[in-house]
């Protein structure tokens, strides 16, 4: 999903939030898995990631603080060519179909 900015120095800036996998030390109450709103913070082209941000369904702002993408990636055993957000959105489709 892409939602426009509001805010004035970042008009023509793109929000991207896909429904990726929480990292297992966002997770709260001993779950062993979950899949949540993720914000991607891409580079100007929007072709790469540079941070990801964990969002509650419930809550407007973000739950927790920017979490490099590496260390995502690591954190879930994914390879650093996931950096390509062509590679996230493949994936973010993939978990959708599995949950439906």
């Amino acid at each position: 999903m892409f939602i426009a900015s509001t805010k004035l120095e970042q008009l023509n800036h793109l929000q991207c939030y896909l429904w990726l996998p929480i990292p297992k030390s966002r997770l709260r109450f001993n779950k062993k898995a979950g899949i949540g709103r993720m914000y991607l913070n891409c580079d100007p082209h929007f072709r790469t990631v540079k941070t990801i941000t964990y969002w509650t369904e419930t809550n407007r702002y973000a739950s927790d603080l920017p979490m490099p993408i590496d260390l995502y990636l690591d954190e879930l055993g994914l390879d650093q060519a996931n950096q390509n957000i062509d590679r996230l959105f493949d994936l973010a489709v993939k978990l959708n179909l599995e949950r439906n």
